[in-house]
């Protein structure tokens, strides 16, 4: 009998390059032969297939990764229908709450271009949001052609989660993620966790 395993993706910032570069390990799935029961499996009991696989989903833990995004030294990176574990989640905000590595290097809105290309955490009080049918535009000043924006993409924007999108003008929000440059510096999210209101 084999398990299908999945598995999540944790970003490593390099910390002596704080957060102007990046890497990421890529893991592909693959089938194991458990030797034990695994109580990661989820659900406990899948169905066989007619070949006598069973699937689920079991969470491969990186050993430092908790210590990685508790000290703000990664952060979690996974498909938008995979659910996170409990262990990653919660040390990724107790590495927010201490403002630890990254989440301490918290660029202002008006310096996110010196960071094209680059991971950066970015935080700024939002002027207004554009919805339109392919695209939401979190913009941040009134030139939206230069300023810089969060856009959200309508697929990804049908995830559960994200807030009412007009109700966050006004607010102070932190968006992560590349910066790029499209009509000024640009993050695009993919997963509601990628933006926080902060007030």
């Amino acid at each position: 009998m084999f398990i299908f395993v999945h598995f999540i993706t944790v970003i490593l910032l390099t910390a002596s390059l704080g957060v102007s570069a990046w890497a990421q390990t890529r893991v592909r799935p693959a089938y194991i032969q458990p030797l034990q029961p695994i109580p990661s499996i989820n659900p406990p009991v899948a169905s066989p297939s007619p070949y006598g696989n069973r699937y689920g989903d079991i969470f491969v833990l990186e050993p430092n990764a908790e210590a990685w995004l508790e000290e703000g030294e990664a952060i979690i990176c996974a498909p938008a229908d995979q659910p996170i574990p409990f262990e990653y989640s919660e040390a990724e905000k107790r590495g927010k709450a201490s403002k630890a590595g990254v989440w301490g290097q918290t660029v202002p809105h008006t310096e996110a271009g010196k960071y094209l290309n680059q991971f950066a955490v970015v935080e700024g009080r939002v002027h207004n949001v554009s919805v339109q049918d392919k695209w939401v535009y979190v913009n941040f000043d009134e030139n939206w052609r230069e300023d810089f924006t969060l856009a959200i993409s309508h697929k990804a924007a049908t995830l559960p989660g994200w807030p009412e999108w007009h109700a966050l003008a006004g607010k102070t929000v932190r968006g992560r993620g590349i910066v790029n440059a499209y009509y000024g510096p640009r993050i695009e999210l993919f997963h509601p966790r990628e933006l926080e209101i902060l007030d």
